[in-house]
């Protein structure tokens, strides 16, 4: 029978699959700035020579998201989901994962669920940190976070940040802590200066970046992988290969399901994240196959190397 939760270094179990909210702008609540924008965008389509039609401002993209996040939420919890994850830099997202998940008459017991959320790099950069965790908990409306991660590895603030969480960890008001998109050599700076090791790093992994070598760091290390947009993106991951369809169609499943099988027989937790209530649904469906070496075998030879996300060793933070 299949394990749905893994434990962490410290002893905490968290849930193998999960929903990622994602950034929610929040522009229903901004008549304001829905109007700015639109005659901005709408100013520079008409006054701007050779400006793309395709740059222009979609208010239909933050209104669907805005209306999604909390009804796909709570069609996650149930059908079964305990596990969501958030961030300080998602915007209105946690906000709105506490109107799905902990307001009404069919709200859930906090205990029952199991909440990640993040500090942001202005945070980091700016000594705001703890400040920025009572935000989190009052958003969310809760008083302690299950996992409380750092969103990146910025450098020249990660080591002094981490410092914060393990204050923040050590007050019982986050049951565990760690880290969000970092190479072993961030890991190994951190384990120079602290006194807690991180029990998870959650980062970019899917079948066309499948980060072997981090991923064996953290297995020898205790730390817990967490795939942030485990399933890539479809569309590239059904042009590189037909391995995928085939592997769906011998199971009669759905090929992200195939994706978030075979992260969890890799021993990743994975936190989807979609806007559409049946793909929510369908995501955590993965109990009922189970993938063969030869299975895991051909999806291995899908790796490439190819991101989506930033290189934490390649990027401008203040952009993230």
């Amino acid at each position: 029978m299949d394990k749905k939760y893994f434990e962490l270094n410290n002893g905490v179990y968290i849930p193998a699959i999960g929903f990622g909210t994602g950034i929610a702008k929040g522009v229903s609540h901004q008549p304001k700035t829905i109007l700015k924008r639109f005659v901005k965008e709408t100013a520079k389509n008409i006054l701007v020579p050779g400006f793309r039609k395709g740059n222009k401002y979609k208010l239909s993209t933050d209104l669907k998201k805005d209306r999604s996040l909390k009804k796909v939420s709570k069609i996650a919890a149930e059908y079964g989901c305990e596990l969501f994850d958030t961030a300080r830099a998602y915007q209105y997202s946690e906000s709105y994962l506490k109107e799905a998940l902990f307001e009404g008459k069919n709200a859930y017991n906090r205990e029952d669920l199991f909440i990640i959320t993040k500090t942001t790099n202005w945070a980091q950069r700016n000594g705001k940190i703890m400040e920025e965790f009572e935000t989190s908990l009052n958003n969310l409306g809760t008083d302690y976070i299950d996992l409380y991660l750092l969103h990146w590895p910025q450098t020249g603030t990660y080591l002094e940040a981490w410092k914060v969480l393990e204050t923040i960890y050590k007050s019982g008001r986050a049951k565990a802590i760690g880290v969000c998109n970092s190479h072993i050599h961030h890991l190994e700076k951190i384990k120079e200066v602290s006194e807690i090791k991180p029990m998870v790093n959650e980062l970019e992994c899917h079948p066309l970046l499948q980060q072997w070598e981090i991923r064996e760091y953290c297995k020898n290390n205790g730390i817990q992988l967490i795939a942030h947009t485990p399933t890539g993106k479809m569309k590239k991951i059904m042009t590189h290969s037909s391995v995928m369809n085939q592997i769906a169609s011998k199971y009669g499943v759905g090929v992200s399901q195939v994706v978030l099988r075979w992260h969890y027989q890799l021993g990743d937790v994975s936190i989807p994240n979609t806007t559409n209530p049946k793909h929510a649904i369908q995501n955590l469906k993965i109990w009922d196959f189970e993938l063969s070496d030869e299975d895991m075998m051909q999806i291995k030879q899908l790796d490439c190397g190819e991101r989506i996300w930033p290189d934490p060793d390649n990027c401008d933070f203040k952009l993230l």
